[in-house]
C-alpha cells in the first residue's frame, strides 16, 4: 500500500513528503560514546524518557558485540544504531 493510499485510508488527501514523515518517525537521535554517554542528542516528538536510553545502554553493554542486532525492541520500543569508531549513533 503507498503513502497516498494510506492517507486515504486515514482519510486524508494531503500527499505526504519523506522529510515530514521521517520526523514523525523518529523520536530522538543520540551520540553516545562507547560507556554510554550522551555526547549529542536530538529529540524530535518529545516521547523519549531517560529511561529509554538506559534501556538502550543496559542492552548493548550486556549483550556481546558478536550477538548484538542493530536492530533491536525493548517493551514495545524499537531502536536502531550504527557503531562507528567507538561512537554509538541511535
Amino acid at each position: 500500500m503507498s503513502l497516498r493510499s494510506l492517507n486515504k485510508f486515514h482519510g486524508s488527501t494531503r500527499r505526504s513528503s519523506g522529510h515530514n514523515d521521517l520526523e514523525q518517525m523518529i523520536s530522538a537521535v543520540y551520540v553516545l560514546d562507547a560507556k554510554g554517554k550522551v555526547l549529542i542528542s536530538r529529540d524530535y516528538r518529545g516521547d523519549v524518557t531517560p529511561k529509554h536510553l538506559e534501556r538502550f545502554v543496559s542492552h548493548i553493554l550486556e549483550v556481546e558485540e558478536a550477538n548484538i542486532k542493530p536492530v533491536f525492541e525493548i517493551d514495545g520500543v524499537n531502536y536502531l544504531f550504527v557503531k562507528y569508531n567507538g561512537l554509538y549513533c541511535t
